[in-house]
């Protein structure tokens, strides 16, 4: 893909509809879906939900810190144990789509 104008308009427009796309998409879930894994030994629908919240949280402070460093370190973290902390097990998930909202605004 080429980075032009156009392109970037594209892809930041596609950041900011994340949020809106993702509640349109769990909007009549079920307490009982949100335990559902889409894959075999994969995580739940609440803990892919929980870990939107967390990725996109990482990749702002990541860019913060490349914008305002020289050289900035990158620290991973371990995906699959935030996933199993007490947040990434809550079945409300309310909290992290509004993490989502304020991140992608």
């Amino acid at each position: 893909m080429e980075l032009n104008d156009e392109a970037l308009n594209n892809c930041i427009e596609e950041i900011s509809l994340f949020p809106k796309r993702l509640e349109a998409l769990i909007s009549n879930i079920t307490k009982e879906q949100l335990h559902w894994c889409y894959r075999p030994n994969g995580w739940t629908i609440k803990q892919v939900v929980h870990h939107c919240a967390d990725s996109h949280m990482n990749s702002f402070i990541r860019f913060k810190l490349a914008l305002t460093e020289n050289n900035p370190i990158i620290k991973p973290y371990n995906e699959a144990k935030w996933a199993n902390l007490t947040d990434g097990l809550d079945n409300d998930i309310s909290d992290s789509v509004l993490i989502l909202k304020g991140l992608h605004s």
